[in-house]
């Protein structure tokens, strides 16, 4: 039986899941965000002050794409 795999790194999900190329792209752009948002201190700023309304609006969408491939791969 294999090992579930526990990581926050989006590209070693989407990879371990076969995802297609779109989508392991857009884990490639958010993935370094988790850690920014989530520890402060190392992003060297506070992370609402290093995203723009364009980055901010260009993530979502990734976030979506990733959100409706994983629905349509449960068949959701």
């Amino acid at each position: 039986m294999r090992r579930p795999l526990f990581t926050h790194d989006l590209t070693e999900l989407a990879e371990e899941l076969g995802a297609p190329e779109e989508i392991y792209e857009a884990a490639a752009e958010l993935s370094p965000d988790y850690v920014t948002t989530r520890y402060p201190n190392a992003a060297n700023a506070i992370p609402a002050k290093i995203y723009t309304r364009k980055s901010a609006e260009e993530h979502l969408e990734y976030g979506e794409r990733i959100i409706g491939w994983v629905r349509k791969e449960l068949g959701l």
